[in-house]
């Protein structure tokens, strides 16, 4: 293989594969220390270890397509990437620091005096630019009118209103998790209301100009944290991932379908969130809480699996403001009009009865609960406090506003 044909289909799979069968061979020294790369569960995560000493991890290798990361000490880094030079004609190393972003698929990691920033500054800086943006709004989004009827519209108004969500949510599903619930509401207008999206959506764009440079904050986790507001009962720790899962229910612009959001820390960063509409209707808040829950389960598991290939074992707390749902989850008898509850529940309560699963579940205050802002548009002091939780970087954010959507 000299290359990649793109376009055809399978040409990504099969420079993938060819690429993992050279990983898997590689072998480098250090000081008279033989190192190589060993595959995890995770098929673009490698481990980089002494080949005399399996069980002693240096750090790692990160993967996609043609793009590689290396994660460890200076001299390992340097010592990874050199050897995979060795193999491949490669684009000049680049290090982490904080005079200068560095990019990986997609991303640019940079150092700050807070911690590392990840955000998509020059695919921002882009968009604005291509679009001609003018003026700022300290929202993404106003409140919703309570409406449902799909409108006229022509296939340039369809096209328009799909090109601006796609732009979007390459955004909101990277980076910028403070644009989730407002590109996902957007998206699940496009084929009703375009002309309403395009409208909504110039007012993202401006919210976008004015916080063109923000991005997720990364940072040590410090022993004793109990969140922004002190309202945590056990103290944030890198043994454990906070699970926050919240629920908007029935709202008539959703066709009476609830809005779930999921959102999930290790040691107080952010590392996955979700937002989405439902699959069926609610008969009750309990049941919509139920469901985001049952799905909480399943997201968190899959960060914590994820975490364990890292050599890092966690424990999963779920966070919900429902103490109906809580109880539905937990119960193991009931009513024979909460049975259908019970079994949907059932994997979560099997998690949450065996100690070896490392589950458990808490009732959260809805006004600290992080995923609260992933289920509806936030305005005013709200927003404010939104923004603070999810640990966004305050870098480049403008103060003035041209108008205040309230």
């Amino acid at each position: 293989i000299h290359q990649a044909l793109y376009g055809l289909a399978e040409s990504p799979s099969d420079w993938g594969h060819y690429r993992d069968q050279c990983l898997d061979r590689l072998h480098w020294s250090i000081d008279d220390v033989e190192y190589k790369l060993v595959r995890t569960p995770e098929r673009h995560l490698w481990r980089v270890q002494k080949a005399q000493a399996p069980d002693e991890g240096c750090g790692f290798l990160l993967t996609y397509v043609d793009d590689m990361m290396a994660i460890g000490s200076p001299s390992v880094v340097q010592a990874v990437l050199g050897a995979i030079k060795g193999l491949w004609d490669c684009s000049p190393i680049e290090m982490l620091n904080g005079e200068k972003a560095m990019r990986f698929c997609g991303f640019e990691l940079k150092m700050s005096n807070q911690g590392l920033i990840l955000n998509q500054e020059g695919y921002t800086k882009s968009m604005l630019e291509r679009r001609n943006v003018q003026g700022y709004e300290s929202v993404p989004l106003p409140k919703l009118q309570e409406e449902d009827e799909p409108e006229d519209f022509t296939k340039a108004d369809l096209r328009a209103a799909q090109s601006l969500v796609g732009e979007l949510l390459w955004l909101s599903t990277k980076t910028r998790p403070d644009l989730s619930f407002c590109v996902g509401a957007l998206g699940r207008m496009v084929h009703k209301r375009p002309k309403e999206v395009v409208r909504l959506g110039e007012g993202v764009l401006k919210y976008i100009n004015r916080t063109s440079k923000a991005g997720l904050l990364y940072q040590e986790c410090q022993r004793g944290d109990l969140g922004e507001s002190d309202h945590l009962q056990k103290p944030r720790s890198k043994d454990r991932i906070d699970v926050y899962s919240d629920v908007s229910y029935a709202p008539v612009h959703e066709s009476y379908r609830s809005v779930q959001g999921i959102a999930i820390e290790h040691g107080g960063n952010l590392v996955a969130w979700e937002t989405c509409r439902q699959g069926i209707v609610a008969l009750s808040t309990c049941e919509a809480e139920l469901i985001s829950y049952t799905e909480a389960h399943q997201v968190g598991d899959s960060i914590a699996e994820l975490l364990m290939a890292m050599s890092l074992k966690v424990s999963r707390l779920l966070h919900g403001d429902s103490k109906s749902a809580i109880s539905a989850a937990v119960a193991e008898s009931g009513s024979w009009r909460t049975r259908h509850l019970r079994l949907r529940s059932f994997a979560l309560r099997e998690a949450l009865r065996s100690p070896e699963s490392g589950w458990s579940i808490r009732h959260m205050r809805g006004e600290h609960l992080l995923a609260d802002g992933l289920t509806k548009p936030l305005t005013g002091q709200p927003f404010v406090r939104f923004w603070k939780k999810l640990r966004m970087s305050e870098e480049g954010k403008k103060e003035e506003v041209s108008e205040d959507v309230s």
